[in-house]
């Protein structure tokens, strides 16, 4: 899409980790039926199963290498999207055989492990994410997590105050 003539908007619509937070989140509050149509979770489960590579992972975005990251939180997406564990002709199962034969959902970044906390997957105890507790230091401090690089302290600081509260989410079909 154009906005003036000659000019072209930035993209960001191949990062296979955007539908990821939304569709979790969404789930975890109970609006993923309210919010998504049967379209929108068919149409994002299609596109999430053409960006899988033949060994079953995938990356950050369409042309990255294969992360756990990437294989873990899309796999889990398209679960709670109504995906059986042998669905998609397969690639769910492929998906499940890349994370094993990888070492399994603990090689995933700390990142992907907020959000599996946060979902029971993992236990709070030694995990190492940035404690709430850090965000009252002094701003005047060159290592205050507000100096990190912006995209880095926007998501650090979310995964600090659910660090905080220990808030796990039942799931109840998987």
């Amino acid at each position: 899409m154009f906005l003036l003539p000659g000019l072209v908007p930035p993209s960001l619509c191949h990062c296979l980790s955007f539908p990821m937070p939304i569709v979790i989140t969404l789930f975890v509050t109970g609006a993923l039926n309210s919010v998504l149509s049967e379209e929108h979770i068919r149409e994002i489960c299609r596109y999430l199963y053409n960006h899988q590579n033949e060994d079953g992972g995938r990356g950050l975005h369409i042309e990255s290498q294969i992360t756990m990251f990437g294989t873990v939180l899309n796999y889990v997406t398209l679960r709670f999207l109504g995906e059986g564990a042998n669905g998609g002709e397969g690639a769910m199962e492929r998906g499940r055989n890349w994370i094993l034969d990888h070492g399994g959902a603990t090689y995933i970044t700390s990142c992907g492990q907020m959000w599996l906390l946060v979902l029971g997957g993992f236990e709070w105890s030694g995990n190492s994410l940035l404690p709430p507790e850090i965000w009252l230091l002094l701003y005047i401090l060159p290592f205050h997590p507000g100096r990190m690089w912006c995209h880095c302290w926007m998501v650090y600081l979310p995964m600090s105050y659910l660090y905080g509260k220990r808030k796990i989410y039942t799931i109840r079909f998987l």
